[in-house]
């Protein structure tokens, strides 16, 4: 394990335990806001996951729906204390799913992580399922504003099935992961993608640097900018095929974090909030 894990891990391990569990999933119908716990078979495997309605829900007009996934060991509530993403759904108006990984973990390719990636879990299919069940529960979800992000693990996943199932995705937002491949010539989606990536110069989890200089070179951008934050500099290319935006954020001495946030980890700053800066990159999208 790299060492840089360890502090988070010691400070989550905790917490998990005195979240405790669930309350009993919700069966049926979803047509009113709050928040719902949800059993899901998929691949002969009871999963779950954790579904936010947003405050002033009607079902009256189709809403975007973003995934947010959680780091390896940890859940989608521990995720939650990071991003805050249940306030952005309310005051924005989307639906958040934080699903859960078996084990605590996603499969996202060899570069991380088991029990997930050991067993060969599909969980790119699990998370079309997902958005296939929110449908069948009767949400009005506008299937072309489906986005994914998360953290290290979950980061992974979201280039994961960018890479290789890009149809259900309008755009992705990985923090501080790269692609999960050993070689990132194995990403190959089907249409340019918009990427968000933030990143800690000082986390030494993953190759970023190589995953966003692949979708440089898959969305066919050529001419960049910068702009500071603090410590982060955000270098976007706006000239990419299809007009996809293609950012990668790095911040100076910062660690594997969700920079932003009050959930202390390894490492971290508040020069840029991540979960304020994924969204306004989703909006910019949902308003093309």
């Amino acid at each position: 394990m790299n060492w840089t894990v360890k502090p988070f891990l010691l400070f989550c391990i905790p917490l998990i335990m005195t979240i405790g569990c669930s309350k009993a999933p919700w069966e049926g119908a979803v047509t009113a806001p709050g928040q719902y716990t949800i059993e899901l078979e998929h691949d002969s495997v009871e999963r779950t996951y954790d579904l936010h309605v947003p405050i002033g829900y009607d079902g009256n007009t189709s809403v975007p729906l973003v995934f947010d996934l959680h780091p390896v060991i940890v859940n989608g509530q521990i995720l939650e204390l990071m991003s805050n993403f249940q306030s952005l759904s309310d005051t924005h108006g989307f639906i958040l799913v934080q699903p859960n990984g078996t084990g605590n973990s996603w499969n996202a390719g060899p570069v991380c992580c088991s029990p997930a990636y050991k067993n060969d879990v599909d969980d790119i299919g699990f998370i079309r399922a997902i958005r296939d069940d929110l449908l069948e529960r009767g949400l009005d979800i506008d299937i072309s504003k489906v986005f994914a992000d998360g953290m290290s693990n979950g980061a992974y996943l979201a280039h994961t099935i960018a890479c290789e199932d890009s149809e259900l995705l309008a755009g992705i937002a990985p923090v501080v992961a790269g692609m999960g491949y050993h070689d990132v010539n194995e990403c190959t989606p089907s249409k340019p993608m918009p990427v968000l990536m933030i990143s800690g110069a000082k986390d030494g989890l993953s190759s970023k640097e190589e995953t966003f200089n692949r979708w440089v070179e898959l969305n066919s951008c050529t001419t960049s900018q910068s702009e500071t934050f603090g410590v982060f500099t955000c270098t976007t290319y706006d000239d990419c095929d299809a007009g996809v935006e293609t950012t990668h954020c790095v911040g100076e001495g910062v660690g594997h974090c969700w920079p932003g946030t009050d959930f202390v980890v390894y490492g971290c700053n508040q020069d840029l909030d991540a979960s304020q800066v994924i969204w306004e990159f989703y909006e910019r999208i949902i308003n093309e």
